[in-house]
Formats: structure tokens, sequence, C-alpha cells
């Protein structure tokens, strides 16, 4: 379309310049026989008729009159037509530089508003990229809570089989005696005063934050921090159930523990370094790692976990490790 226009527009133009030539010439005539009229004075035809010697004279007159006064009438009319077509083109010229005009401003809207509906489909598909990217993590996540899941059992397992093997050995010669130990610890299990000694501090550090809600999310352990490079020991007797690098966690161990017949696991987060492996046996004391600030983390510290029972997404297990630990 503007590329019809401006050939047309172009076509136009020639054409008016054509046009004010031929009418300017065509003025520069007139004006020269007006010029020429009034050196000679006003020219009266009737006395050019009369004064005919004879009849063939008269006609002869007659025809030259006639034929200067249609020259005239006819010059005048094209010029009065040439002025007009000129108007008309013009006009033409300047209805179409009009219309090209809007049709650009139409043009520009038209970009500007294909433009916005651009940028909201980048929106529209980075968001959706974003959300895509958030259901891979996800799944990555689900990935390694159904390996967690699984280990976590093998290790329970062989910890309860430990722990089976302990009591063996230090069994007693009476059984009642052994019965009411045994009675008296089971009964007392979330008392830790019955369990002073089961249980160790994970590491040395001061204590920055506890469990509970924290930034509207719930924080299912403890925070211990500090500058130096510490090592992070076991906090009871276990086995390894994971040792791996986590996205979330950084570089984290979970231990399956039985103790007194009662399955926990505990989790360390966040280490510089792991020093045991899924599958280990560890003592209570025993070092899993050096404290650290990898994974979701800021600042070095230790993300301490204790869940009575297995370790599960919703934490659901999750209990206040300073019930059994003292920092």
């Amino acid at each position: 379309m503007i590329k019809n226009a401006n050939i047309k527009i172009q076509k136009l133009n020639e054409e008016i310049k054509t046009l004010k030539e031929r009418i300017k010439q065509r003025e520069e005539l007139l004006k020269e026989r007006a010029r020429s009229y009034q050196e000679i004075g006003t020219i009266n035809y009737l006395d050019v008729l009369i004064g005919s010697q004879s009849f063939s004279d008269f006609l002869d007159r007659a025809g030259a009159v006639t034929t200067i006064i249609t020259a005239d009438q006819d010059l005048i009319q094209q010029h009065m037509d040439d002025k007009k077509v000129l108007e008309d083109k013009e006009n033409e010229a300047k209805d179409l530089l009009v219309k090209l005009e809007n049709y650009g401003e139409s043009q520009k809207k038209l970009k500007s508003e294909l433009d916005i509906q651009k940028k909201n489909k980048d929106d529209i598909m980075q968001s959706l990229k974003d959300k895509e990217e958030d259901l891979e993590n996800e799944k990555l996540s689900l990935e390694e809570q159904n390996s967690l899941l699984d280990s976590q059992k093998e290790a329970i397992e062989k910890a309860i089989k430990i722990e089976s093997e302990k009591k063996t050995q230090v069994a007693t010669k009476k059984e009642n005696e052994a019965k009411s130990t045994s009675s008296s610890i089971k009964a007392n299990t979330n008392v830790s005063k019955k369990t002073k000694g089961v249980w160790t501090t994970p590491a040395q550090g001061r204590l920055t934050s506890t469990l509970g809600e924290r930034w509207n999310k719930f924080h299912a352990g403890i925070d211990i921090a500090n500058s130096a490079d510490v090592p992070i020991v076991a906090a009871a007797d276990g086995v390894v159930s994971r040792s791996y690098y986590s996205t979330s966690y950084g570089n984290v161990v979970f231990i399956s523990h039985s103790i007194n017949g009662q399955v926990y696991t505990t989790v360390y987060a966040h280490m510089d370094s792991r020093v045991v492996k899924t599958g280990e046996s560890v003592s209570k004391g025993q070092q899993v790692g050096i404290m650290g600030n990898t994974g979701q983390s800021f600042g070095q510290h230790l993300h301490f976990e204790l869940h009575k029972g297995q370790w599960n997404a919703s934490k659901s297990n999750a209990v206040n490790p300073l019930d059994y630990i003292s920092i």
C-alpha cells in the first residue's frame, strides 16, 4: 500500500510540475497579448468588418475576426481547465499524503500494541519456563525424598539390629532387673534426664535459630553457628541412611537411630564436607563432617534436625532438639 501510494504521489507531482510550467507559459502569452492591446488600443472588430472593400474581403475579414476571437476564448478556457486540473491533482496529492500519515500513525500504534503483546507473551513464556523449572526442581526433590525413604528403611533395620546386639551383650544375669531397667527407660523416652548419656551436642557454637515459625515457614530444627571449621559429630549411635549433596540441604548426612525401641532420625545439613558414607555405622560423638555454608544457606552454621520416627517431606515427626541435647 505505501509503495503504491508513494508511486502515485510521485506521478502526481510530475504532472503538477508539468501543469504549472504550462500555466506559467500561457500566463506569459496572455500578458504579452494584453500589452499589445494596450499599445494599439482597443480593437473594434466592427470597424474591421465595415472597412472591407468587397464581399470577398468582408468574408476574409469575418473569418479572421472569428479565428482571433475563438483563439482567445480557447486560450482562456485551456488556462482555466489547466488551473482546475492543477487544483484537483494538488488536492489528490495532499489527500494521499494525509492518508499516508494516518496510515503511518496507525502502523506505529499497531506496532506499539504488537510490542506490548510480544512483551506479554515473553512474560508468559518466562513465567511458564520458571514454572517448568520449579516443577523440575520439585521433581528432583521428590526423587530425593523417595531415595531417602528407601534408604531409611534399610538403615533403621540395621540400627535396630545393632541395638539388639548391644542389649544382648550387656544383658545382666537377672532377667527381672533387665526387664525393670528396660521398662523404666521405655516409659521415659521423652524425658531428657532419663536419656542422659544417650545424646550429645552435634557441634560447638552459638544457637542462632530454634525450632518453629521463621520467615513464614516452619523451621524444623535448630541452627548452631561458628566461624571456625568445627567438626560435626553424630548426636547418638546409629546408621547413616544417606550421605550426599542436596540442592537445599547442601552437604547433608541423615542418621537413623534406634534408642530403647524408639526410632529417631537426625539430620546434619549445610556442611562444608562429609566424612561418612551411606550405610556406615557411627557411634555417638563420631565425626560426620565439617561445619559449612552449602546449599540454601546464609552464613556458616549447622542446621540440625531431630525426628521422632522417620524423616518425611512434611517434617511432621520433627521434635525440638533442645529437649534432648544442651547447647
